[in-house]
């Protein structure tokens, strides 16, 4: 495969905690926007929004991110 051509999947926690340094939805905005441009990578990329995760995405999300896995492994095959 080319690298433009590789999978690549991007879980991406619903809200991160910013502490006291402005506004949560500017914040958020910018995460997404961020989070969204690894994208741009791979013509076969996907992304997937981790709801009710924080940083930890890989904690909280557990069965999310073994789903997200199994679907990588399944577009390589």
């Amino acid at each position: 495969h080319y690298p433009e051509e590789r999978p690549l999947f991007v879980v991406v926690a619903d809200h991160q905690d910013f502490g006291d340094l402005g506004s949560a939805d500017a914040h958020r905005h910018l995460w997404m926007q961020r989070s969204s441009q690894w994208l741009s990578l791979s013509q076969n990329s996907e992304l997937t929004i981790a709801e009710g995760s924080g940083h930890m995405v890989h904690h909280d999300r557990t069965q999310l991110v073994v789903d997200v896995i199994a679907r990588l492994i399944d577009r390589v095959r």
